[in-house]
């Protein structure tokens, strides 16, 4: 059992980090065409194309423990008395294969304990500001908000599977009720998507890229979900100039923190003016270019898949001794 789950876990780790390096090196030209989608279709398509290296890999898994169903594609060759695609061969009794099998267990068993304490720190993290916030007195609210005392101009949403907005004293004191209204709209955008948890799988997922191309695509997802956030607040009230307000005070009464006056103006004319853009935009129909992209990642997929059935059970071979 252990043998085999050394050997599995090897064979996953290999193929995902190929899949995901390969989707690291064409995902500039696959931004071409997902830039010209609408927001939320390109927050998709951008999750979706990080993560789908990973799924790839395991089907690689499933497929390589399934001699029948891959020798059409793995040229016909014989070990000794098996004359098929097959397994890893290792032999648990070598010094080696020992090492092999002990040193993917434990790398295993890393990972999921990092991700773990990941989740156990987000958890205490947002236990402490439960701790040093109370509750808002906000009426029609449309999640729990919460008000902490610092002179920090903030808003935020935090938490991973059981999200919560933040609002600094600061900031609610200096917001008109319109402001406020539209600001916990996007707040609560945020939580009812569970952007954060997005997000940190965006991170994690990402991990291997090349540092460049990794900054590009959060610094891309991480504004359209800004964006995004900003569309649903004023999609039903039209509140543009509120929300715009709303921005331009919180980044003002931030600058002293962070940014200067400067940034601040560039910031909110940016934001705004990608909004209505992005109204404008909705009107277009982009279904087909949705398909075409869809089928032509399905497409590279299976390919990715056949060459990897094809050329990687050498190398598993070859590494199995």
């Amino acid at each position: 059992m252990l043998t085999f789950l050394g050997g599995a876990i090897f064979v996953w780790v290999t193929f995902a980090l190929i899949f995901t390096w390969i989707a690291a090196a064409f995902y500039p030209f696959i931004e071409r065409i997902i830039k010209s989608l609408p927001v939320r279709r390109r927050l998709s398509w951008r999750l979706t194309y990080v993560c789908l290296p990973f799924l790839l890999a395991w089907c690689v898994l499933i497929l390589f423990t399934q001699p029948e169903l891959i020798k059409v594609i793995v040229d016909g060759h014989c070990h000794e008395q098996v004359c098929a695609p097959h397994w890893l061969k290792i032999d648990s009794e070598t010094l080696e294969s020992q090492a092999f099998i002990i040193s993917s267990i434990a790398f295993f068993i890393s990972v999921f304990a990092f991700i773990i304490r990941q989740f156990v720190v987000s958890k205490r993290y947002l236990t402490l500001l439960n701790q040093l916030s109370s509750e808002a007195n906000v009426k029609n609210k449309m999640t729990a908000v919460r008000v902490i005392e610092t002179p920090a101009a903030l808003a935020w949403c935090a938490g991973l599977f059981n999200p919560k907005v933040f609002l600094s004293k600061a900031l609610l004191d200096k917001l008109t009720a319109d402001e406020l209204t539209v600001l916990l709209k996007h707040e609560y955008t945020h939580a009812s998507r569970h952007d954060n948890l997005r997000k940190w799988i965006l991170h994690w997922a990402s991990g291997c890229w090349p540092k460049p191309i990794k900054v590009k695509l959060k610094q891309r997802y991480l504004y359209d979900t800004e964006l995004l956030s900003d569309l649903s607040a004023i999609s039903h009230s039209g509140q543009t100039e509120q929300l715009a307000s709303a921005i331009d005070k919180s980044l003002f009464l931030a600058s002293c923190h962070c940014q200067n006056a400067t940034e601040k103006n560039k910031s909110s004319g940016v934001r705004i003016a990608d909004i209505n853009a992005e109204r404008a935009q909705a009107r277009v129909n982009y279904k087909p270019a949705q398909w075409v992209l869809g089928i032509c990642m399905f497409i590279i997929n299976i390919i990715l898949i056949l060459l990897s059935l094809h050329f990687g059970h050498p190398f598993l071979e070859w590494v199995s001794g």
